[in-house]
This record gives C-alpha cells, structure tokens and sequence, in this order.
C-alpha cells in the first residue's frame, strides 16, 4: 500500500463592514459632515491543492455592534432623529446608511417704523418664517409712503436689505426704522403804528400860535 495526503496550505480572510450616517436638511443639502465607522472580521482555514477547494473557519469575532450616535445639534433646526441607535453586525450583513433630516425651525421678525420728532411708532411690520428662509420684504415701499408724507429717514436698522430669517431659537429679531418730521424756514412780518393826538383841554380847536 502507498498512502497518500492532500498537500494543503494556510489562507486567511478578512471583511469590513461600513456604517455611514448622513445629516441633511429637508432641501437635500449637506448640513453635517457624514459620521462614518467600521469593523472588521477576519477567518483562516486552508486550501486543499488535490481538490482545489477552500476549507475555512468561522469569522471572528461572531459578531460586532455599531455604538449608538447622537446627532449634532444644529441651531436653528431640529434633527428627525435625536440619535441613532446601536446596531449588531455579523460579516455577512449589508453595510449600514442612515440618513438624518433636519427641519428648521420657527422663526419671527418685526420692524418698527419710530417717529423720533413725537416718539411714536408709526408701524411696526411682522414677518413669521423659519430659519434661514426669506422673508420676502424690504423697507423701501414703506419709506417711499412715509416720504411722500413728508417724512426724513433717519436710520434703518434694516440697511435696506432683503431681510432673512436668523437661526436663533432664543430670541425674535428685531429691526428699527427712525423717522423725522421734514421742517422748512417761514418767515412773517407785522407792522404796528404809534399816533400821538393834540387838543386843547376844552377839546375845541382854535387857530392861532
């Protein structure tokens, strides 16, 4: 008898899995930078060179977890997702894509037009939007009114810009226009008289010296 064996050989194995969590706004705009991580598995086993077939062992480790991530916080916007949760992979599982939405939030602006000669406030106009949206108004028709009235512009606050929500949750934005009444030079005259009457005591007139 002639006995014989497979020659064989050491081979090694190895997988990744990918996480990648994207953060966006409702438009589809990038609002974060993408979190992204990975775990690796590997295996060995051999390679039997009479059958050329491949012999391997179980992966390790068995099983892995993504750890659960919070997503940032962006002012002015709230995330669809607080945070995303924990997720076990093994290394045959499809890698994992999460996407975060943000909405923005509520936001609210007001303009008030002041006349500086009384200290009342003519107007004040209000706008209600959310962040970083346009509030679709500027001053200039309201001071083209106010000028025809005769109305100087002093300041605005607004600069004369297209307004544009901000993106602070902790306080509304606020705006002043100040006004002043349009003044000209008047001059006026009067002319008052002085006449002196003289008579005799007995109120009759004479003629003489």
């Amino acid at each position: 008898e002639v006995h014989l064996s497979h020659a064989t050989h050491s081979i090694d194995d190895q997988t990744t899995k990918s996480e990648a969590i994207h953060y966006v706004y409702q438009n589809g705009s990038k609002a974060a930078n993408d979190y992204t991580n990975q775990v690796h598995f590997t295996r060995d086993g051999y390679h039997d060179e009479v059958t050329n077939e491949d012999h391997w062992n179980a992966w390790k480790p068995a099983q892995q977890e993504f750890a659960s991530v919070k997503s940032p916080e962006i002012q002015g916007y709230t995330a669809d997702q607080v945070e995303i949760p924990a997720i076990k992979v093994n290394a045959d599982s499809d890698n994992i894509e999460r996407t975060v939405t943000y909405k923005a939030n509520k936001q609210k602006l007001d303009v008030a037009f002041i006349d500086d000669t009384t200290g009342e406030t003519l107007k004040t106009v209000t706008k209600d939007g959310v962040s970083d949206s346009s509030t679709n108004y500027n001053t200039a028709n309201d001071l083209d009114h106010y000028k025809n009235l005769h109305f100087n512009v002093v300041s605005d606050g607004t600069q004369g810009q297209n307004l544009v929500f901000d993106h602070d949750d902790s306080k509304d934005q606020h705006y002043e226009v100040h006004l002043s009444h349009a003044t000209h030079s008047i001059d006026d005259q009067t002319t008052k008289f002085e006449a002196i009457h003289y008579v005799y005591a007995d109120g009759l007139a004479r003629q003489g010296k």
